[in-house]
């Protein structure tokens, strides 16, 4: 099974985070760490990365 499938979007969906055009949601980073813990894969620095984001994007709308 590919990863997207296991996490439940397409793959044209991971290829848009690896790019950067999008990120994903709250819901799609719950189902990512849940991936992750069942695969004993580090989560903690993806997290982060992702929170960062989130808040950068939050400041520039703020700022609008």
């Amino acid at each position: 099974m590919e990863f997207a499938e296991r996490i439940g979007v397409s793959f044209s969906t991971v290829n848009r985070w690896e790019t950067g055009k999008m990120s994903p949601n709250v819901s799609t980073m719950k189902r990512l760490k849940a991936y992750c813990e069942a695969l004993n894969i580090e989560f903690g620095n993806v997290e982060d990365a992702w929170l960062a984001k989130a808040t950068n994007q939050a400041n520039k709308e703020e700022d609008k």
